[in-house]
């Protein structure tokens, strides 16, 4: 399952707590974001916490299992 699919998936169950968004990284507005954390891999899922910090990262595929437990870590480290 596409990775976008996944996080609408899950989203309402999480409203108000946390923010998904998809970065297509081949698009020339997305560059610095790219350069600036070393995506070399697709998909590549980040994780941040509210203070902006890259707290967890994940190359390859997440189903909708494996992005609750990442998503459930991060809210726990609130």
């Amino acid at each position: 399952m596409e990775i976008v699919a996944v996080a609408t998936d899950i989203m309402p169950g999480y409203e108000g707590r946390l923010v998904f968004t998809d970065i297509v990284a081949d698009r020339p507005e997305n560059r610095d974001f790219v350069v600036e954390y070393g995506l070399q891999y697709v998909p590549t899922s980040l994780f941040f916490d509210a203070r902006g910090v890259l707290v967890d990262t994940h190359i390859g595929p997440l189903d909708e299992g494996e992005m609750r437990v990442r998503v459930e870590a991060l809210l726990e480290g609130e």
